[in-house]
């Protein structure tokens, strides 16, 4: 197996699949978080490793474009469909799918890559061994995507800009797993069953861009930063790192609402609400005080060592008020009766 993209990350679909029936069930759920783990690591067979040269074109399907003389395989079949490495190219040439395509998965390193189509509605159908990123390059995705469950790998510094949408291929719900420690920029709409967050800087680009059923899992320290947009998801299940969910802006009125998650047995891990501002911001678990559960309220923290959470009877999350905050109101309600009793 070629070393050169050893470390991209992938899950046996029907394992997956299996375990995507039972979310749902609070009993299920460490299932779901050990399964995400245990096959995030494991790389599913593939055909050929192919590598672009532009040498031609940069069209995708041309053959003299691939080192060897042959395009991939239009396939994401693990048995049949190809990896392509993209390394170098000729006269800095970009690759173009230029239509509807298939491949078993992608690595870019040494330099900074597009990945375009210039046909109106084409797709690239991503199999089992996703995207790699090598760190200090960026990538930008400027093509509609499907997928099925794989990892999206961002080593280091790297970042990945998806600035076309991205669904599933048929035969889902699915995971999308975005692990290592660069950042993926989502600029377009991203519905998958599920993304799990294994790492690094997801950043919203633009409102209302994530599926409005699609369940977010944090199965490692990892970070979601709203960056100043409001959008609505499926549920939340946290692992065993911590979870950062960064409202981005302290201007404005942000709002990121859940589904009811009560159902879900979360991790030991916190989820970390920053840049939240009380009265303007909203976060929303369900439509009503069930959303979550006391256990689960327990490991939200507004800020680092601040207070914990409380939800009210709409579903809305807040931050539990200082002892301090308590005083300070009790005060000024003896005050307003005192003035209340003078006048008379």
């Amino acid at each position: 197996m070629d070393s050169s993209h050893m470390t991209l990350p992938s899950n046996n679909m029907n394992t997956v699949n299996k375990v995507m029936t039972k979310v749902f069930f609070r009993g299920y759920a460490t299932s779901l978080l050990t399964t995400i783990v245990a096959l995030a690591w494991s790389m599913p067979a593939h055909g050929a490793t192919i590598s672009w040269s532009g040498s031609s074109s940069a069209t995708w399907t041309t053959g003299g474009n691939w080192v060897g003389g042959t395009a991939p395989n239009n396939s994401i079949s693990t048995s049949t469909g190809d990896f392509a490495q993209f390394f170098s190219t000729i006269s800095g040439r970009m690759p173009n799918v230029a239509g509807t395509r298939s491949i078993n998965g992608m690595s870019f390193s040494n330099r900074n890559w597009q990945l375009n189509n210039t046909t109106v509605g084409g797709i690239l159908s991503v199999g089992g061994n996703g995207i790699a990123v090598a760190s200090q390059r960026t990538v930008d995705l400027n093509t509609l995507i499907r997928v099925n469950s794989q990892s999206w790998t961002t080593t280091g510094s790297a970042i990945l800009n998806v600035n076309q949408a991205v669904t599933e291929v048929d035969g889902g719900p699915f995971i999308l797993t975005k692990g290592g420690g660069g950042t993926m920029n989502i600029n377009a709409g991203f519905a998958v069953g599920t993304l799990s967050l294994a790492g690094g800087f997801t950043v919203l680009g633009a409102n209302n861009l994530l599926g409005d059923s699609m369940s977010i899992v944090n199965t490692t320290t990892a970070n979601l930063n709203l960056n100043g947009f409001s959008d609505s998801v499926g549920t939340l299940l946290t692992g065993s790192g911590d979870l950062a969910l960064n409202f981005g802006s302290i201007s404005g009125a942000n709002s990121f609402s859940f589904a009811d998650s009560s159902s879900l047995l979360w991790g030991d891990g916190t989820l970390l609400i920053q840049n939240f501002e009380n009265g303007f911001d909203t976060l929303r678990f369900g439509t009503n005080s069930s959303g979550l559960t006391a256990g689960q309220l327990s490991k939200i923290q507004f800020g680092a060592g601040g207070p914990l959470a409380q939800i009210d009877g709409s579903g809305f999350v807040t931050a539990v008020p200082e002892p301090s905050t308590y005083a300070l109101l009790a005060l000024a309600a003896v005050g307003f009766g005192l003035i209340r009793r003078f006048r008379r």
